[in-house]
């Protein structure tokens, strides 16, 4: 079913990327049974990057979904093909997962095409889910094992083999990063805006970061890291711990713990 152009709507956007979004808007009415359709992304929100492209999020009425990257006119547009109930699914993962990437797309997005209200529903339930906190953290304990045992790995190589130390400290930091928020529970900013929010939330440990990736060395990141350990997980390296009693079947999925 081709789109009703009587009811599409278009941001205002600059010449190349209005030239971009109608090209791929042709080309996925082609495609694609849509539902409705949402132009997302910084380039809608009037803050572009360098390199950012157009994100198009389209609802589709069909039970299948595509990921689609393609140029048009030279910009690049990363194309998000989902069918309704789909798209509740990632809200509610990405909940859990305390990374609202659908929620904060579809919220923040230019409604196009909304012939049935779909959007507008869609667009109220990721609001109400940026509005509550995401689900806590289900293992913290774990969490902070994980990172302390990648430090520990760190230091146990940093003399032999600085480089893949800087690995493992890169890794230990990433992920101590992300605890900071989801042990609030908060949920995780974008990646682009992860630091900017760490500087405004805890600017001490955000000048803990900042020293630790722009330090000389190897050793003396990795005491750096240390320290941003010791503030926000209180351990680098082994540490005892246990978990409750888990009752099994022959049955039970076997994961590693």
């Amino acid at each position: 079913m081709s789109l009703n152009r009587t009811i599409l709507r278009f941001p205002d956007l600059p010449g190349p990327y209005d030239e971009a979004l109608r090209q791929a808007i042709d080309y996925l009415d082609e495609r694609f049974d849509i539902a409705a359709v949402a132009a997302c992304g910084s380039i809608v929100r009037g803050a572009p990057d360098a390199n950012s492209d157009l994100d198009v999020y389209v609802i589709n009425r069909q039970p299948f979904r595509m990921r689609v990257q393609r140029f048009f006119s030279g910009v690049p547009a990363e194309i998000f093909v989902n069918p309704e109930f789909q798209v509740r699914a990632y809200l509610s993962q990405e909940q859990r997962a305390a990374r609202p990437l659908t929620a904060h797309m579809l919220a923040t997005g230019f409604v196009m095409y909304d012939p049935d209200a779909t959007m507008a529903a869609l667009r109220r339930e990721a609001s109400a889910l940026l509005d509550e906190p995401p689900a806590p953290l289900p293992n913290p304990t774990l969490s902070r094992y994980m990172i302390a045992a990648m430090y520990e790995d760190a230091m146990d190589v940093i003399d032999r083999d600085p480089h893949t130390a800087g690995l493992y400290l890169h890794e230990a930091l990433w992920q101590t990063l992300t605890y900071i928020f989801r042990a609030q529970p908060a949920f995780v900013p974008r990646t682009k805006d992860l630091l900017q929010t760490l500087r405004n939330t805890r600017p001490e440990l955000h000048e803990l970061v900042e020293d630790a990736m722009d330090a000389p060395d190897t050793r003396t990141s990795a005491e750096l890291i240390g320290r941003l350990l010791d503030a926000v997980i209180g351990a680098r390296g082994f540490f005892e711990w246990e978990t409750e009693p888990e009752a099994l079947t022959p049955e039970t999925d076997k994961q590693r713990i």
